[in-house]
């Protein structure tokens, strides 16, 4: 299925980035929008959108093609054959662009150069109206490099994509990517959050990454070399920004993971740091609310104090960790209830290490978690 991209822009980082550039608008300034390659698609859509929900403007979206200069191209997608101002104070004060955003692009560095001075020289004469009545230009740029950025000038705004997003928007994008599919409870929250980590700040892998299952969200290289070849990577890109390599998430400066995933020897690292992220998040607050569980249904089955080899000794019960759980209940559990702490005691260990758990010890865990009735009120048979 196509990707949901509304629902990409209505996220918060997005959704933010589109509220700078309309409020530019509004203020009656042209705005030029710095995007990498491979940025996601949707934006001219989502700005559109708001823009039409406003009565008093108008938009018309112009796709430069071929080596027509920036005046020809405007004058030709508004005018066609018919007569049309010659000089860009006359376009800026015809009629037919009064309360008129223009939509241009998207922008790449073979035909940036011309534009560039004239986005500004367009800007700077529209300024010369009142803000109600201008027209403002609103163009997208894909992979330039800041240096090629025009001015910021008081009737220019340049906005940067860069930073703009932080795991909870990849979160919610993921979580959008799956909606519909039937998913256990506990495998659909792994799925989610390991397509967002592995993503990174990219939804174009995301969507790349919805159909894997924990196996091959586990091992990915494959996957990730596919969506390289599918950009345009066949070796090493440039480790920049603008190149849609490096990436900024929450702060964090990354490499884009299929970038890395062309050098394996390189990734396999990057990649195992990506799952640990992943199982983590998930399975952590997981694995401690069932040991306190464990410690609740078998209280009167378990000793204190403990010794603990280079540390004070455990005198209280709520203390006692995984590994005195499975020593000390060993034989008194029925066996799904003894599987799972097993399970668990194995995965908190890998974790603790900084180890991703297997494809098959998650799928064995999950398939745990689902089954056990830990998760319900206290009452029945506590050995189950």
């Amino acid at each position: 299925m196509d990707a949901p991209w509304a629902a990409w822009w209505a996220a918060p980082g997005p959704v933010a980035f589109l509220d700078e550039t309309l409020d530019a608008l509004r203020r009656g300034r042209s705005v030029v929008l710095g995007l990498p390659l491979g940025a996601p698609p949707g934006l001219a859509q989502a700005l559109e959108a708001e823009v039409s929900r406003d009565s008093l403007w108008c938009w018309t979206a112009i796709a430069p093609t071929g080596p027509a200069t920036p005046m020809s191209t405007v004058v030709q997608a508004l005018w066609g054959s018919t007569a049309a101002p010659e000089t860009l104070l006359g376009l800026v004060q015809a009629a037919r662009l009064r309360n008129r955003v223009l939509w241009i692009g998207p922008l790449t560095t073979e035909p940036w150069p011309p534009w560039r001075d004239w986005l500004l020289a367009f800007a700077r004469a529209a300024a010369t109206l009142p803000a109600a009545d201008r027209p403002v230009l609103c163009t997208e740029t894909r992979g330039l490099p800041r240096t090629d950025w025009p001015r910021v000038d008081p009737s220019l705004a340049v906005l940067q994509w860069r930073g703009r997003l932080d795991g909870l928007d990849m979160q919610l994008w993921a979580a959008t990517l799956l909606r519909g599919i039937e998913l256990p409870p506990f495998t659909g929250r792994l799925r989610r959050e390991l397509i967002a980590t592995l993503a990174g700040a990219d939804p174009l892998l995301a969507v790349h990454l919805r159909d894997e299952t924990i196996p091959g969200l586990c091992r990915p290289q494959s996957t990730l070399i596919g969506f390289a070849a599918a950009r345009g990577w066949h070796e090493a890109p440039p480790h920049t920004w603008e190149a849609g390599v490096l990436e900024q998430l929450t702060g964090e400066q990354t490499l884009h993971l299929a970038a890395l995933a062309l050098d394996p020897a390189a990734s396999a690292s990057a990649i195992a740091e990506h799952l640990w992220r992943a199982e983590v998040r998930v399975l952590f607050p997981l694995i401690e609310t069932l040991r306190r569980r464990l410690i609740e249904r078998h209280r009167a089955q378990l000793r204190v104090p403990v010794q603990v080899e280079g540390r004070a000794p455990i005198i209280h019960i709520e203390d006692l960790e995984l590994g005195h759980l499975h020593w000390q209940l060993r034989g008194r559990l029925g066996a799904q209830r003894a599987e799972l702490l097993a399970a668990l005691h194995r995965a908190r260990n890998a974790l603790a290490h900084l180890e991703p758990l297997s494809a098959e010890d998650l799928l064995g865990l999950l398939r745990l978690l689902d089954k056990t009735d830990l998760w319900q009120p206290a009452g029945g048979d506590a050995h189950r």
